[in-house]
């Protein structure tokens, strides 16, 4: 790419990249034939065609590297915001589900307004999620048994057994892990005996525990059988 630049001395225009230069001052430069029949012209330094081609790739990729970081930022800025609504928009569709399962449970004897302080209650005080309310619900009436009619329109049995709900869900994820596991081991191995494992539904009186699995997050990979 040509660099074209006017000789302060002679006033032609000439492209550096060819014939050496002189540099004048920071903006301003002479041919170095020109430069040379006027000594009491002084000069920064003298300017090859070669240096200057080196000067152009150097700025040529600066520019590249600015334009790229530039790319990075924005892209970065849309993947943050594009994930941010889609866990919005996963938050809602949570909080729909729980609601779902609330009219299923409790008809119209669903006390809403009772009902929606809970669940922001819930979710601001102790962090339970939508789908962890839900699958809460799920263990405690349908795994469990229990009448939804005796909860007097509320949710407040909720705090009571999420961490066995989560236990109990939790046991399941570990089971089909295991399962898969074993599924892939025999693949690659048909002699094997392969056993898939299943979990027994949970007692009457659900085991409490007191630390929640960290890679675990009550399912929310919705890969769970819920009934």
């Amino acid at each position: 790419m040509a660099h074209n630049v006017k000789c302060l001395i002679c006033g032609q225009t000439f492209d550096r990249d060819i014939y050496e230069a002189v540099k004048v001052n920071s903006r301003r430069y002479a041919h170095k034939t020109c430069a040379d029949q006027h000594p009491e012209i002084k000069t920064m330094e003298a300017v090859t065609p070669a240096q200057s081609l080196k000067q152009n790739n150097e700025q040529l990729v600066l520019n590249k590297e600015q334009e790229q970081i530039t790319v990075n930022m924005q892209t970065g800025a849309v993947t943050a915001k594009s994930a941010q609504l889609k866990e919005e928009q996963k938050e809602k569709e949570d909080l729909e589900r729980l609601k779902d399962t609330i009219r299923d449970l409790f008809g119209n004897k669903a006390v809403w307004s009772r009902i929606m302080r809970q669940i922001n209650s819930y979710k601001k005080k102790y962090g339970y999620t939508y789908s962890g309310m839900m699958r809460s619900l799920i263990y405690y009436y349908q795994k469990m048994g229990n009448d939804p009619m005796k909860s007097t329109g509320g949710i407040g049995i909720i705090p009571y057994v999420y961490d066995s709900a989560y236990n109990y869900y939790y046991n399941i994820w570990l089971l089909q892990q295991r399962n898969k596991q074993e599924n892939l081991e025999y693949k690659a191995n048909p002699t094997q005996e392969i056993k898939n494992v299943t979990i027994k539904e949970p007692e009457r009186t659900p085991i409490k525990i007191e630390m929640r699995k960290p890679l675990f997050g009550f399912l929310e990979e919705d890969n769970i059988g819920e009934n």
